[in-house]
This record gives structure tokens, C-alpha cells and sequence, in this order.
């Protein structure tokens, strides 16, 4: 029986559960790296240092394997198939079923992708409120309701969007 590196177990594990993958190996400075690739993109890369990622909605990123604390190569290989459903990808759980997105929470830690204040965003509230609404939370959008208002709002600078459009928003380097 061979022997698998972690990085080989993570590769392989990924690409069991999402279908559309395309897996390659090649050896760089003596070391394997696992990429894969959807659609002919690179999606993630895989190599003895841990892992890259060039998702199209919100841009390269890594890890790195000695930050992560906790698990083995199967809880990592869940991880980044979370971070490809959030992001669009169609990846299957370890039933066969697809994972869906996570639902997004705004709180005090979302930043606005305009002008990046954390904080700042709240939810749009529609229809007639009363007066005691939580504007912690709030603000309000009108009695009218149709098909493309805005979710969510920011305080700061009038930003208004959809709630997947701050998913992945950081704060921006100033």
C-alpha cells in the first residue's frame, strides 16, 4: 500500500466531491503540487506548504498548514469545499449531495465594498415599520417593494447592494 502525503489526501479528497474538477500533479524543486482546475481555470492549488486559491469572486488567497490548529487533511479538504460552494462552485458533501452556500450574516464585521468601514452595513427593511425598529440593524427602504431593491445598505457612504455582493469583502488598504 503507498503511502499518501497530506497534500495528496486533501487533492484527492476535493476532487471526489467536486465533480467538474480537473486534477494535475506535476513536481516543482522536487515536491508534488496538485492543481485543479475547473473549466480550464486554476481553481486551487495544493503543495507541501498549503494551499492557493484563485476564486474568480473574490480573488487569490492562501493557507498555509501550519495555521491550521485543528483536524487532518480531511476537515482542510472540507474547508476549502465550503469555501467553493460559498464561492459558486457545484461541490457535493460526503452524501452526494450539493453543499449550499452559507448564509451570510451582516453585523458589526461586515465592511462595505465601497468604502470599507466595518460596521456600517445594515439590512434594508421594507413596508411600513413601526416605530421601534432596531436601527442597530435597519435602515429603512421605502413601502414599495420590487424585484431588484437593494438588501442591504451602508450608513456611511450610501452603498446598496445584495447581500452576496460583501460575502467576501475585506477592509481595503488605504
Amino acid at each position: 500500500m503507498k503511502t499518501q502525503s497530506s497534500e495528496e489526501i486533501v487533492a484527492q479528497y476535493i476532487l471526489e466531491r467536486f465533480p467538474a474538477a480537473e486534477l494535475t500533479t506535476e513536481v516543482v524543486k522536487g515536491s508534488k503540487v496538485f492543481s485543479i482546475s475547473h473549466s480550464g481555470k486554476l481553481v486551487v492549488t495544493v503543495d507541501r506548504l498549503g494551499a492557493k486559491f484563485l476564486f474568480p469572486t473574490r480573488g487569490p488567497s492562501s493557507m498555509k498548514w501550519s495555521d491550521v490548529l485543528e483536524g487532518g487533511p480531511i476537515q482542510v479538504a472540507d474547508m476549502i469545499l465550503r469555501d467553493l460552494a460559498d464561492t459558486g462552485y457545484e461541490v457535493l458533501s460526503e452524501y452526494g449531495k450539493p453543499i449550499e452556500k452559507s448564509t451570510i450574516s451582516i453585523g458589526r464585521f461586515t465592511f462595505c465594498p465601497k468604502c470599507s468601514e466595518m460596521g456600517k452595513i445594515k439590512e434594508v427593511l421594507y413596508g411600513m415599520s413601526s416605530e421601534d425598529y432596531n436601527q442597530e440593524k435597519f435602515v429603512l427602504g421605502g413601502c414599495c417593494i420590487s424585484d431588484n431593491d437593494p438588501e442591504i445598505q451602508c450608513t456611511n457612504c450610501d452603498w446598496s447592494g445584495m447581500k452576496e455582493d460583501v460575502r467576501f469583502t475585506k477592509r481595503k488598504s488605504k
